[in-house]
């Protein structure tokens, strides 16, 4: 059995690992754990053309899946910052 350091210690590397690395694409549920912006504004965001989305086909599915682009979220996050008056 692990003991609580051990357990701790990969906790740590999971979430080095995280911010290390950071994801590329999310799905919305992701999206809003990382950014807390909700479905319909990545949509109206998409729409604007603000930020980039993808279609990915799921084998055996009807539907397809979206996947947000985390870097053009980003980056736009980025630059509403920029626009603040200082």
């Amino acid at each position: 059995m692990r003991d609580l350091n051990t357990i701790a210690e990969e906790e740590n590397k999971k979430k080095d690992a995280a911010t290390l690395y950071p994801k590329e694409f999310g799905k919305d549920s992701e999206v809003y754990r990382a950014f807390s912006i909700k479905r319909g504004t990545l949509r109206n965001l998409h729409l604007a053309g603000k930020i980039q989305k993808y279609s990915v086909p799921v084998t055996g599915a009807k539907n397809r899946l979206a996947l947000w682009d985390m870097k053009s979220i980003r980056d736009f996050i980025q630059s509403c910052q920029s626009d603040l008056p200082k």
